[in-house]
């Protein structure tokens, strides 16, 4: 994704470049708040011809009136409209929103068009990056997946392979516009792209067994810092990318992804990931180990605030719990 570049001895004349995590955060925050209102169904059918099947269920819906009684669900008017909303809401964040602030942040100098392939980058020195391709595409999936399925009334088989191969789309997009920026601050990782294609894969997977208790999810290492961060990250829309990073901000050692199992009920271990400060580009690494009390009185307490906790458990780490952090 970004070719990672630092000043030193070691290393003269380069420009610190610790990241994209600030940007990141913010796309999170928008996800985090679609799929909180969103909600969440990890059911699928037996599977078909995949292509076929999408095509068809479609263009089947969309061949009768989507607001009229043969939607797959029967409410009123204005419960279709709401759900028709929320799938237009959440792919116009995905594919308007993003992109605009995307191309702010990392490509403000312009594309130059040619082959992605050409501009190889894997200079990445650590795993933190391809940890958070990988939890935000499971994310991202669900998310493509409420828009099609609860949005736009396609059946669930179609509606996973839409939400795969819309977040396909997205993220594989990202790697092109890294590689074709003018700069060359960036390039196509390849790294990058096998963590894209296997948080997919993951959330497939869960979609197919929904009580696989493994998730992955994000979630803050240094919280004394995450105020000052927030302040800092708003001068990424009112200053240059170079003046924004010569403070060296780095976002990647403060915060951390984590994949755990739930072990009995919603106590669960796993392993977290996140690095060392700058100028260091060590992997920081750590054992988790705690318990999801948020989850807990969701399942407990019914009511419309079900899924979107549910959603926000599931990708973010809000439960009680401690990580050992092997220095």
């Amino acid at each position: 994704m970004n070719t990672i570049r630092f000043t030193g001895s070691n290393c003269p004349g380069k420009v610190p470049a610790i990241g994209r995590i600030p940007v990141k955060c913010i796309l999170l925050c928008g996800m985090l708040f679609f799929g909180a209102f969103a909600g969440t169904l990890n059911t699928v059918p037996d599977t078909g011809n995949l292509l076929r099947h999408f095509t068809s269920s479609l263009f089947a819906k969309w061949q009768s009136d989507p607001f009229g009684p043969d939607t797959f669900t029967n409410g009123s008017r204005i419960s279709r409209i709401r759900r028709l909303s929320l799938g237009t809401g959440i792919l116009t964040a995905e594919y308007v929103a993003g992109p605009v602030i995307a191309y702010q942040a990392w490509w403000s100098a312009g594309i130059q068009w040619g082959n992605p392939f050409d501009h190889i980058d894997e200079n990445e020195p650590y795993m933190e990056d391809d940890a958070w391709h990988f939890a935000c595409c499971a994310m991202v999936s669900e998310l493509n997946y409420t828009a099609l399925y609860r949005g736009f009334h396609l059946d669930k088989t179609g509606s996973v392979i839409g939400a795969s191969a819309l977040t396909f789309i997205t993220y594989t997009g990202i790697e092109v516009f890294d590689a074709l920026e003018k700069t060359g601050k960036w390039g196509f990782s390849i790294s990058d792209e096998v963590a894209n294609c296997m948080g997919i894969g993951f959330w497939i997977l869960k979609s197919y067994f929904p009580g696989l208790p493994l998730t992955t999810r994000v979630g803050v290492r240094k919280w004394n810092d995450i105020y000052g961060a927030v302040a800092h990250d708003i001068g990424l829309f009112t200053r240059s990318y170079e003046e924004y990073y010569k403070d060296k901000a780095d976002h990647y050692a403060l915060l951390k992804v984590e994949t755990i199992c739930k072990v009995y009920k919603e106590a669960y271990v796993g392993v977290a990931l996140s690095k060392h400060e700058s100028p260091s580009v060590e992997n920081l690494w750590g054992i988790t180990a705690g318990y999801d009390l948020i989850s807990l009185f969701n399942k407990r307490a019914k009511g419309r605030w079900n899924r979107p906790i549910a959603f926000l458990s599931d990708y973010g780490s809000f439960g009680i719990g401690f990580t050992f952090w092997h220095k």
